[in-house]
């Protein structure tokens, strides 16, 4: 009993599980009634529930109380069983269906009196009363456009959803004796029904929504090859006879021509069934030129496509059918044309409508024939042309239609162009049609008309793709058709997608079905716009309007937006990035002007800051992948956070007037990889180098806020080099060099060439600890191979606190400036915050590529050429050259070199070869490995590895204190490492 209301949806299951069999048991289902009234209401909500499979439990569980229990359940609680047949998940559905067939559709042949007949005395069939029922159930369930989903819910389950002759005789037989009638809304719900049955017997497939359509079997289809003959059978007799009836009603008469696209065609020629097909094409010509509803054309249009197929032997009296058709609707449209432009005439209603109802047709039938013998262009066309002249006054639902048959007709003749071996004169004729009808419908995007600037919107860009340089690419020799997108024509796009699509509705009044339509209309004008942004053909950066309005209408289309950015990606990382920093400063740009001065605690700007979250978010996990893009992010925002600089309305030690865009560009700060931060922190110096006042108001906030972003962690993990690894694989062994500490050579990775500066050792597989990785970031991939790839440890808290309160004071001692301290700090500040790598572009720390540009430095390709130098054995050398700081010098091509014992321990020099105190990690990251030496940023001084040993002997007991202050973490296993003599 307690498991009936559970939590967990498994528990649930089984509990409804157990339930079943005691229910099926006639004996013990009489002796469950306390327990049934008790939990049927909790029983009766589950077929609710969120877990499908418990939701079907659930409904054959009420299935089984209904047959032993059926008084039981009350109305209301069968109506909540009964909505389920409209479910999207399709084992719902099918068990509400079967529910519902055990309520309302069975026979009881007990009680059946003798057969109904109609009025022409026709024996009606048993399932005449159920599917009355049935028509009636679904015109209460009021969801009118959803017959199909209620036909596969019942499909497998009653025999009536195939009994086509007890529907048609329904339809056509008057009612007989004791019967009623059938009314107008029934006619048509019955009509609908029977059209979604005939489409499930024909294909075997579910209504969209419910599963993908998966391959039939062998006997599925075999049941479908026979109800589809079945069918055919009946209705070739049938439907003439229901078009006849029913030939003024436009609804009912759509839905019926939707039957024959469902035939076996060749049962017209096998069961000499001639004389029907003459019958349906009659009356197919009478519906045309009786009707000029657009959904009735269209169906005309498509049945007379289907039954033209050449694969069948009716294809040519159907096609002499079509032809006469077509030739009666062209001269009709052409008179219409000459008696709407006579000169000096104002045109009538009659001719509007006459003109109005020619286009519709044309239209329909441009849309699945080939009209180009017939040369209508001219007369469509000139429509068009004399609406953008506005020469004389044309009713806006002629353009839209003169436009939309314009748009089949260019596509017609490009489908008749030879792939194989096309001609240029029907291509130069295709592309001069094109340029003429792309010129006006560009115009018609000014347009009075609501309706003409839409239709010629997406006119335009359903055309753009239809011709777009892909079509070329796919067959080279359709080049001269391809059109070329101004650059006009994609910002008068663009400008159309802001003033109808991202727009609110403040009106309460309208009515909610009407919202509902509008935007349907707006997603389909925001869909056209994406489709030309994902095949390429305007720019990414187009998108930047669209994508600043991804929050504030992120109900109505964030799906669209969230897959156009998605494929933007695809096209171009670094692109798409700079798009969204754009969007992101256009609206930092709305705010200034609307505020002044940037409000950071207002709504507005805490929006942009939640709108560049979701641009975090979208770049994923994978920082490897958009490294560059991230960079080229922080790139665009330092740039414009710090231009222009000076705030001459506010005086010369104010902020730039865009400096508080950097606290919107700290969500993107954590998706930097670790060597990128100080890079950025390296470039974010250069560009303020010597423009800090001395004294800052709150208004210089963001810059530190932004600037401690990408700080933060800095001296959480460092990497272990070469040597500490070789030396943790030789201390497992029991062979660990006494001479070699490992706790001193702590730095961030420097920039390097292409290749590692230390041994190929690195290049080889390795086994990472579990607790290796944690609290540090992704590896590296090929392309960054350059990374040092040493394993990472921690830093004690005690040397955490002593690096950063030394950072603090050096830091403060800079920004005061000549005045503040000058001297060895100010100087050591401009060596270890201000030095920048040897090329213009910011640098990646672990790549010779610059973020902003990847392109190799000079001075980095000059240290990769002498790499190979060191390589080779020139220890005999090394020995002799001692480090003396104050006398020896030994020239290099090399960056100065000084040894981990000075950056860790020496006390704070004036010296000119020698780091200035303590190194902080900041200053760390200005040295790198090369060859068991440290090389300085701008100097040409090194040390050899003999040097490095003698300095080691002097500093032992100090390295040893440090060894046991920091507390490794297990390092990876370098395999086949060798002697370390040779580095």
């Amino acid at each position: 009993n307690c498991s009936v209301p559970q939590k967990v949806g498994d528990v649930r299951l089984c509990c409804l599980k157990t339930l079943a069999p005691l229910h099926e048991t006639p004996d013990l289902s009489g002796k469950l009634e306390l327990f049934t009234n008790r939990f049927k209401d909790r029983i009766v909500e589950m077929t609710l529930d969120k877990e499908y499979d418990v939701a079907v439990q659930a409904i054959r569980l009420v299935i089984h109380v209904l047959k032993y229990s059926e008084n039981v359940l009350s109305d209301k609680d069968c109506e909540n069983v009964y909505e389920l047949v409209y479910s999207s998940h399709r084992n719902v559905a099918q068990a509400a269906g079967d529910f519902l067939n055990h309520k309302l559709f069975k026979r009881d042949e007990e009680s059946e009196g003798p057969p109904v007949r109609s009025a022409k005395g026709k024996k009606r069939s048993l399932n005449t009363p159920l599917v009355r029922d049935l028509v009636q159930f679904f015109i209460e369930s009021e969801l009118h456009e959803h017959a199909a989903y209620l036909v596969d819910s019942l499909w497998d389950i009653n025999e009536m959803m195939k009994d086509w002759e007890c529907m048609s005789d329904l339809l056509l037989e008057e009612p007989g004796r004791g019967e009623e009638a059938l009314d107008d809304r029934q006619e048509t719900s019955l009509i609908e029904i029977m059209v979604c049955c005939v489409k499930q017997a024909a294909t075997g497939d579910s209504p969209v929504g419910r599963g993908p359509n998966r391959k039939l079997s062998a006997k599925e289809s075999k049941q479908v090859a026979e109800d589809r003959q079945k069918l055919t059978e009946h209705f070739i007799q049938a439907l003439p006879q229901l078009l006849l009836k029913y030939l003024m009603d436009a609804e009912k008469v759509a839905n019926l021509l939707q039957i024959p696209l469902y035939f076996d065609l060749d049962i017209y020629t096998s069961g000499r069934q001639e004389k029907n097909l003459e019958a349906l094409l009659h009356y197919i010509n009478d519906i045309v030129e009786k009707h000029n509803s657009m959904e009735v054309l269209e169906a005309c249009s498509k049945c007379l496509e289907c039954l033209c197929n050449e694969e069948f032997a009716i294809a040519g009296r159907c096609e002499v059918s079509k032809k006469t058709l077509i030739d009666a609707l062209v001269i009709k449209l052409k008179q219409a044309v000459q008696d709407f432009f006579t000169e000096g005439d104002t045109p009538d209603d009659d001719e509007i409508f006459a003109l109005l109802t020619s286009l519709k047709r044309i239209y329909a039938f441009y849309s699945c024939h080939d009209l180009a013998n017939w040369e209508v262009w001219d007369d469509i066309f000139l429509v068009v042309k004399s609406a953008r002249d506005n020469q004389v006054p044309i009713p806006e639902d002629i353009i839209v239609k003169a436009i939309q048959a314009c748009s089949v007709a260019v596509l017609s003749y490009l489908e008749r162009l030879d792939e194989t071996k096309p001609r240029p004169d029907e291509m130069k004729r295709v592309r001069k049609k094109l340029s003429h009808l792309m010129q006006c419908c560009h115009e018609l995007l000014f347009h009075p008309s609501e309706k003409v600037k839409e239709e010629a919107f997406v006119s335009v860009c359903d055309l753009l793709i239809v011709f777009s340089p892909n079509v070329g690419e796919s067959n080279p020799l359709l080049k001269p058709v391809v059109y070329d997108v101004e650059p006009k024509l994609t910002m008068h796009l663009s400008d159309f997608l802001m003033q109808k699509v991202f727009v609110e509705d403040y009106d309460d009044d309208i009515d909610e079905n009407v919202k509902i339509e509008e935007l349907h209309k707006r997603r389909n004008f925001l869909a056209c716009f994406c489709k030309l942004i994902v095949y390429n053909i305007i720019h990414i950066k187009m998108a930047a309007n669209m994508f600043k309005h991804y929050m504030k209408f992120y109900n109505d289309y964030g799906d669209i937006i969230k897959w156009t950015l998605s494929k933007a990606r695809e096209i171009n990382k670094v692109t798409t990035s700079k798009t969204l920093a754009v969007s992101l400063q256009q609206l930092f740009k709305e705010l200034q002007a609307e505020q002044g001065t940037v409000d950071r605690s207002s709504d507005a700007f805490q929006s942009i800051k939640e709108l560049s979250r979701r641009f975090a978010l979208s770049f994923g996990l994978d920082q490897i992948k958009n490294r560059e893009a991230v960079a080229t992010m922080h790139t665009e925002g330092i740039l414009f956070s710090l231009n222009p600089f000076e705030n001459l309305d506010k005086g010369p030690d104010a902020a730039p007037p865009n400096l508080a865009f950097l606290e919107v560009l700290c969500e993107f700060t954590n998706k930097l990889m670790k060597q990128d931060k100080k890079t950025v922190v390296n470039y974010l110096d250069k560009q303020v180098e010597g423009k800090i006042p001395p004294v800052r108001g709150e208004d210089w906030q963001p810059f530190f806020t932004y600037r401690n972003s990408l700080m933060q962690g800095e001296t959480d993990w460092n990497p272990i080099t070469l040597r500490q690894a070789a030396q943790k694989r030789y201390a497992k062994r029991g062979r660990q060099d006494s001479s070699v500490d490992s706790s001193y050579d702590i730095h961030t990775p420097g920039p390097m060439s292409n290749q590692p500066l230390t041994s190929t050792a690195i290049k080889r597989g390795r086994h990472v600890d579990d607790d290796s990785n944690m609290g540090s970031e992704m590896g590296s991939e090929v392309d960054y191979e350059d990374v040092a790839r040493g394993q990472q440890w921690t830093v004690s808290g005690k040397q955490q606190q002593q690096q950063q309160h030394h950072q603090q004071q050096l830091y403060q001692q800079e920004a005061a400036g000549p005045s503040g301290g000058g001297g060895r700090a100010t100087q050591r500040s401009e060596r270890h915050r201000y030095t920048e790598p040897a090329a213009s572009s910011i640098m990646s720390e672990a790549s010779d590529n610059s973020i902003n540009e990847f392109e190799s430095p000079p001075s980095t390709q000059h240290h990769h050429h002498h790499r190979h130098h060191h390589h080779q054995p020139q220890q005999q050398q090394q020995q002799h050259f001692y480090y003396n700081q104050q006398q020896q010098h030994h020239q290099s091509p090399h960056q100065r070199a000084v040894t981990p014992q000075q950056i860790m321990s020496s006390p704070m020099t004036s010296g000119p070869s020698t780091p200035h105190g303590p190194m902080t990690p900041q200053g760390q990251g200005h040295y790198y490995h090369h060859q068991g030496a440290l090389f300085e940023e701008e100097s040409s001084q090194f040390i050899d590895e003999a040097s490095r040993r003698h300095m080691q002997r002097h500093h032992h007991h100090h390295q040893q204190q440090q060894q046991q202050q920091q507390q490794p973490m297990a390092p990876g296993v370098y395999p086949d490492m060798g002697s370390h003599q040779g580095y």
